[in-house]
């Protein structure tokens, strides 16, 4: 499945997802692709919120690669690997093992330096522009190989 949005609002965004959200609760694994400031945070938000009910306690990982919650009995990792150079950095932080745990959610901002750990996993990704402050989006469904 490929899904195409342009020209997004914040509003349009929680429709979008809305729209989506059985097929979004088909998943666990979210990866988001842009560059900075194309709204991959405040899109992850959207979606805790619309999975969860709840984001009132989300921040942005920016600098700890990893941000644990306990959202409603389940294991909500976000994680942003912006910073890591090497895919090795991934293995030493347990990134495979959180990956594997099949109870856990887990948004990846900045997924591409770890491709190895999630393409034959079941994942939806999330391209993101924002030309002229709107946002465009594409979203991809992959299946598990």
């Amino acid at each position: 499945m490929k899904k195409i949005y342009q020209n997004i609002t914040l509003e349009k965004l929680k429709e979008v997802l809305a729209s989506l959200e059985n097929h979004i609760r088909r998943h666990r694994l979210f990866l988001f692709t842009g560059e900075q400031g194309s709204g991959k945070t405040t899109l992850i938000k959207e979606l805790i919120q619309l999975y969860f009910g709840n984001a009132s306690d989300f921040s942005s990982p920016t600098y700890s690669l990893v941000n644990e919650y306990n959202i409603n009995g389940k294991t909500v990792y976000h994680m942003d690997w912006y910073r890591i150079r090497h895919a090795a950095e991934l293995e030493e932080a347990g990134i495979p093992e959180i990956l594997d745990d099949e109870n856990a959610v887990c948004f990846i901002e900045w997924p591409e330096c770890g491709k190895h750990l999630w393409q034959a996993k079941a994942h939806l990704h999330f391209y993101l522009d924002r030309p002229e402050e709107k946002l465009h989006l594409t979203l991809e469904a992959h299946d598990a190989r």
